[in-house]
């Protein structure tokens, strides 16, 4: 997933905003690797953007540090477990353990076994604000960016021959617009919005009656590619 912003510099990821949870505080739990921060879409989203600023700056923050990528894993997994046995395993079902997930990485280089735990923490991330925002409680900086209305426009879309393609966009950016009201929200890539899509597919899937109503199924690519032709929102 590409992540470089449209005006990549520091003075642009630092410009503070207005409200709870400005960047700079946002920043401060990033330094901290605080789990409240970095699990949000917002917050992670933010990691990412400031982790394409420079070198340096990546280094700093461990960008590409195989066990900060473990440790931030395991501790989103270890909150699943907290959920409970029936509810973790409703989890299970499309979020890797950490065991397993070590287990394959074994074979990985550090730098592989890195890229393979920040896309397993942004899945994680990705899921609970698609499908259950509030399981962990609210984003401790009072901005909701739950996409449960992303998840319902897709299942929508999955359901129909004729979905729209235009909606969809129109909905991405209309909820963005409130969030930014509210202060500064990182811009979002294009294929985090594809992520979305194909994770909610995988999800559908695994209920055979809606699998089997999948009417838009063969316009998913269609849609993909359309979100894709703008690379940030």
């Amino acid at each position: 997933m590409s992540l470089r912003p449209p005006q990549s510099n520091l003075n642009a990821v630092l410009r503070v905003g207005h409200g709870t949870g400005t960047p700079a505080e946002q920043i401060l739990g990033i330094l901290n690797m605080d789990p409240e921060v970095l699990f949000t879409v917002r917050g992670m989203l933010r990691l990412l953007q400031m982790c394409q600023v420079g070198r340096r700056m990546s280094d700093f923050l461990k960008c590409t540090d195989k066990d900060a990528w473990m440790s931030l894993y395991e501790k989103a997994d270890a909150r699943i477990q907290a959920t409970g046995f029936m509810r973790s395993l409703e989890f299970r079902r499309v979020l890797m353990s950490f065991a397993e997930a070590k287990r394959v990485s074994v074979s990985m280089d550090d730098h592989a076994a890195a890229v393979y735990f920040k896309k397993l923490l942004t899945k994680h991330i990705l899921y609970f604000a698609l499908f259950d925002p509030v399981a962990f409680g609210l984003p401790s900086d009072g901005v909701v960016f739950n996409m449960m209305w992303f998840e319902s426009q897709i299942r929508t879309f999955l359901g129909r021959s004729n979905g729209s393609l235009t909606n969809i966009v129109k909905m991405i950016e209309l909820d963005l617009n409130r969030v930014r009201r509210n202060g500064d929200f990182p811009p979002v890539p294009a294929d985090f919005f594809v992520s979305a899509i194909r994770l909610v597919a995988e999800v559908t899937d695994m209920d055979g009656f809606r699998r089997f109503y999948q009417k838009g199924r063969g316009r998913l690519t269609e849609l993909e590619n359309y979100i894709l032709q703008k690379p940030f929102y």
